[in-house]
């Protein structure tokens, strides 16, 4: 599908047909301009959410993509980089030469570990990307037990995610919050797509958060973790 010159109806229909399906009809970058297009046209991101029936999250991040260098772009349209994860997280690195650097190391990287190297990176700023993407490397010849937890979000705890991620994401606000209040052993990764959370801990981590709530009762566990994250973080606030 050509985007040629973006219209309302244009941009909405790009959106429609790629959001809800695994199997995108269009670029990345045609979804990228059609988010940016219709956020520039309605001003907020949970409003083209709402058109489109997806999540804000979603949209903010194509979004992001969008102010990414053309270098990155070009890697992007020759399809070096795929999907959306891996550039939007490449547009988190702030420096252009290391942002550069990070593209071509990844670019030949499955979505997963590419993902994995570029939040290495960013968490390591004054390692270089060679040396980040060959321990990323090295990690993933150890078998690890990797437990998921699907958690559907309450609206509250959305809402305040919306609230607080003007810096970060939505994702890394949550993934700073479970390291803080569980203090893992091991990484942690999530993503949120349309209110569910998926947690992905270690073995140990797992059993220990287990061992706190049973499976069953998990789900409200996080929530309200998360909640009582934001409470404190608005009481720190009238305090100060």
């Amino acid at each position: 599908m050509q985007t040629g010159q973006l219209t309302e109806e244009k941009a909405l229909a790009i959106l429609i047909t790629n959001l809800n399906r695994k199997t995108k009809i269009c670029g990345t970058l045609e979804i990228v301009q059609a988010c940016k297009y219709l956020h520039n046209l309605y001003g907020s991101y949970e409003r083209v959410a709402k058109k489109v029936g997806a999540g804000d999250e979603t949209i903010r991040q194509y979004a992001k993509i969008a102010g990414l260098p053309k270098e990155v772009k070009n890697l992007i349209e020759n399809g070096l980089l795929h999907g959306m994860e891996v550039p939007y997280q490449i547009s988190r690195i702030k420096d252009f030469q290391r942002m550069m650097e990070t593209a071509k190391a990844v670019h030949n990287m499955s979505s997963m570990d590419a993902r994995d190297t570029i939040k290495y990176i960013l968490r390591h700023p004054k390692k270089s990307v060679e040396e980040c993407k060959r321990r990323i490397i090295e990690s993933k010849r150890t078998t690890i037990d990797v437990h998921v937890i699907i958690v559907p979000l309450s609206d509250p705890v959305i809402q305040k995610l919306k609230e607080e991620s003007h810096q970060k994401s939505m994702t890394n606000l949550v993934e700073d919050i479970i390291k803080q209040q569980l203090s893992p052993k091991g990484p942690v990764s999530c993503t949120i797509r349309d209110k569910v959370l998926t947690l992905s801990l270690e073995k140990y981590d797992y059993e220990k958060l287990m061992t706190k709530e049973p499976k069953i009762a998990s789900e409200r566990y996080i929530n309200d973790l998360l909640a009582r994250q934001f409470a404190e973080n608005t009481q720190s606030a009238r305090v100060s």
